[in-house]
């Protein structure tokens, strides 16, 4: 299914790159040694040329942009022009809108992701993007970038300030995200989306809200989560988006009821008068494609 995906995603975006596996499955290493080998290289590059970046942060990205495709071309290569893994200065794709490009603070934590390729392009990357433990992230901003999967759980800063965002349009497999509180979310999986957030943060915001939405794919399309901070209140909708030559049939719960045949269902907010502000509700919905 995911090559087939890959080759009619011009609904989404107007040109695809073509399909990719899992690296491992174009080397002759063991996965093992290859990931022990990964690492080694990691902590033996962090002290001499990241000596101003926290090791974890850097090993974590670092080991995410090394992935490398059917071709051997790197995850790094396709967002930054002259990326090197072992000069985090490099992590910038030059340009003046600051496109492509890794934050970090003053104490050398990754602060925020920003990984976007301009309209009628696609970057399509391969392996896990794993960003849990990264204690500072606040940001993660994709556009018209394929990911194969997505873990954003564990984010501490999503507990300590209210302007965090996590925004991930297209992942092929399973994407998850957790937080206390989230202002932006938006998080499409051709497969499973599962974004949980608790309400639990320090800010001054009161009555936050607490939702967890469970969205499986039944058929060809991308579905999942996208809520927001409007102000008066928070809203969490349901969104699908089928690709080329496909349609969304609708929205059906746990026992396979249809609750809603549209694309955008708001689940909370003004127009469907449920106001999400100290809300507490949880959804288990499919998006079914045909």
């Amino acid at each position: 299914m995911k090559k087939a995906l890959i080759l009619i995603l011009s609904a989404l975006v107007v040109a695809a790159a073509a399909g990719c596996n899992d690296p491992k499955e174009s080397t002759n290493t063991d996965p093992t040694q290859q990931a022990a080998e990964t690492e080694q290289q990691t902590q033996a590059t962090a002290d001499t040329a990241n000596t101003n970046t926290d090791k974890h942060d850097y090993s974590v990205l670092r080991t995410f942009f090394e992935q490398k495709d059917e071709e051997g071309i790197t995850n790094g290569k396709k967002c930054f022009p002259n990326y090197d893994p072992e000069d985090t200065s490099t992590w910038y794709d030059g340009s003046d809108g600051y496109d492509n490009y890794v934050r970090f603070d003053a104490d050398g934590n990754v602060t925020q992701l920003n990984l976007k390729q301009p309209d009628g392009t696609t970057a399509e990357l391969v392996g896990k993007l794993d960003l849990s433990g990264l204690a500072s992230l606040a940001t993660v901003d994709t556009w018209n970038v394929i990911f194969d999967e997505v873990n954003a759980t564990e984010l501490p800063i999503a507990a300590k300030q209210n302007n965090a965002v996590m925004r991930f349009p297209m992942v092929q497999g399973e994407a998850k995200l957790s937080g206390g509180f989230v202002e932006r979310v938006y998080m499409l999986s051709a497969s499973h989306t599962l974004c949980d957030i608790t309400g639990e943060a320090e800010t001054e915001l009161s009555e936050l809200p607490s939702f967890k939405l469970d969205v499986n794919v039944d058929g060809e399309g991308y579905a999942g989560v996208s809520a927001w901070s409007g102000g008066s209140c928070y809203e969490v909708h349901a969104v699908a988006q089928p690709i080329e030559g496909k349609s969304f049939v609708g929205w059906f719960d746990a026992q396979g009821n249809l609750v809603s045949e549209d694309a955008d269902y708001e689940l909370f907010g003004q127009n469907s008068g449920n106001n999400a502000d100290g809300a507490h509700a949880s959804f288990a919905l499919t998006a079914r494609f045909e």
